[in-house]
This record gives structure tokens, sequence and C-alpha cells, in this order.
């Protein structure tokens, strides 16, 4: 399981770029609720919960990275390009 995420097109031009949004948003959240402070702009969970769900989070935004740095996941071929 993983938080639910999105990512504006401002901010990500494709499914990859996306990833690597997320994941620096999760790897940066998953700090702060490890010290225990409110990150400035995204919340994952209770603050009560900060401590449990840090290393959760960390891990899904490393498996989300290894993701988003893999090429062998991604195509240059564009949807109705085939």
């Amino acid at each position: 399981d993983a938080p639910t995420d999105y990512v504006s097109s401002r901010d990500a031009r494709d499914a990859r770029s996306a990833l690597r949004v997320i994941t620096g948003r999760w790897l940066d959240a998953a700090d702060y609720m490890e010290r225990g402070e409110r990150h400035p702009d995204v919340q994952y969970g209770p603050p009560e919960k900060w401590t449990e769900l840090a290393p959760l989070l960390r891990l899904r935004a490393i498996m989300l990275g290894r993701i988003a740095e893999d090429d062998s996941e991604w195509s240059d071929e564009q949807p109705g390009d085939g």
C-alpha cells in the first residue's frame, strides 16, 4: 500500500518525471515526520502516527525512485507511435 498523491502537469511533463517529483516529496516528508515536525506543504497521516509511518513512506519513496530511474521500465515510444 502507498499514500495517494498527485503531481500537477506544471511540475512533471510525463509519468517518469511525476514519479521523481513524488519520490522527492515523500522523502522530504519522511524526514520531517521522523523529526516530529509538520511539513510546510504536505501531511501524510496524523501526527501521533508519524514515527510509525515515516519509515514506511521512505521505503515506498525509495521503491518509486528505483522505478523512475530504471531505464528498462520506460520506453521512448509514445502512445500511437507503434
